[in-house]
């Protein structure tokens, strides 16, 4: 037998034997009752020991009510009728019906607990992902921009030195080919760059920030209509990353995928959650292709589970596309603010990120 078991089954002897005890001290003042440690012991062994330590626990204290306060005493089963010996099995039974469904109630609560901490466990993980996430990105743009870039920027000055140069040099048109690739690159790195930094957040706050991102796609072709809440900075640094980031990926859909001249933008605030809703009036696609779409969907979903929220799609072909993602605002303080794992500065962001913010560009 499990060392469980035995703990429980002696624990139903226990409270049996306490609630005799009880009985019999106070056997001056109750005269009547005599099976009332019977009851006691009963419901306290459904209600913290379980079926099977309830039964023992109803035999023993049985017995022992019988041979301690029933007349004659010192002999069991004197009941005088039979009505009697049933009444006292109903109460007992009753009881032991009641200490279980305590003791249901209490192992709900118990796994209701288990549960709510899992999650919180998991929430905090998922926030540390997220941190861990951005620091990286962050990490790798510097890295770009420190290194590779700076190698093809001093190429492409020298073959425009090059091309500069008066008379025609052998292999024109390969050089003029070679830097306007070189460009090209420059160009491609920059907006890589552009894409993993979160400059213009820690910078603008997240209207501002995302009054940029629309600005780059209007200058794309794509006029896009804003509405913002008046408070909408004022919100854990988590979530303004997670919302920048969202609305980053959703205006690059709109300008890349949908075919759409004209988008809108709303970032909304309500007690309970901040809401993005970016929709255009393109192509759209069937519902049935969001998975396999391409357009960055899944990740935009995975993104908001990471702050517990949720991704809607409404689309269908050549009606346009509306996403609705929906974030609570009651996450956890201190995985907000990044005191768990990692010091924060005092706007939340991660010191190591802080420090390399300030790096030269």
């Amino acid at each position: 037998m499990h060392v469980e078991p035995i703990r429980r089954y002696g624990l139903a002897i226990a409270i049996v034997c306490g609630s005799v005890a009880v009985r019999y001290l106070l056997g001056s003042i109750v005269t009547t009752l005599p099976f009332s440690a019977c009851f006691v012991a009963v419901t306290l062994a459904a209600r913290y020991c379980g079926p099977g330590p309830t039964v023992l626990a109803f035999v023993t204290s049985f017995l022992a009510c019988d041979y301690l306060f029933m007349a004659p005493r010192g002999s069991v089963l004197t009941f005088t009728t039979v009505a009697e010996g049933v009444q006292v099995l109903v109460s007992a039974g009753i009881a032991g019906i009641l200490g279980t469904l305590m003791h249901s109630v209490q192992a709900s609560r118990e796994i209701l607990a288990i549960r709510e901490s899992m999650l919180q466990s998991k929430t905090r993980v998922l926030h540390q992902l997220l941190r861990v996430q951005e620091s990286e990105k962050q990490s790798i743009g510097h890295d770009i921009h420190d290194g590779v870039l700076q190698y093809v920027i001093g190429a492409k000055m020298m073959l425009d030195a090059t091309l500069d140069r008066r008379g025609d040099p052998a292999g024109y048109g390969e050089l003029k080919t070679a830097a306007d690739s070189l460009e090209r690159a420059i160009a491609e790195a920059r907006n890589l760059i552009r894409g993993m930094r979160t400059a213009p957040l820690d910078d603008l706050g997240l209207r501002g920030a995302i009054e940029d991102l629309v600005e780059q796609c209007e200058i794309a072709g794509t006029e896009v209509g804003v509405a913002f809440a008046d408070d909408i900075d004022d919100i854990p640094t988590e979530l303004r990353v997670v919302i920048y980031r969202i609305a980053q990926e959703l205006l690059a859909n709109v300008r890349k995928h949908s075919g759409s001249t004209v988008a809108r933008l709303s970032l909304l605030r309500d007690p309970e959650a901040i809401e993005l809703v970016v929709e255009d009036e393109g192509r759209g696609f069937e519902a049935t292709t969001v998975a396999s779409s391409g357009f960055g969907l899944t990740g935009i979903r995975e993104r908001a589970a990471m702050v517990m929220g949720e991704c809607r799609v409404e689309s269908a072909a050549g009606r346009g596309t509306r996403v609705r993602v929906r974030v609570p605002l009651d996450i956890d303080p201190q995985a907000a603010t990044g005191h768990r794992g990692a010091a924060a500065t005092r706007d939340g962001t991660n010191p190591d990120v802080a420090r390399s913010l300030q790096r030269p560009r």
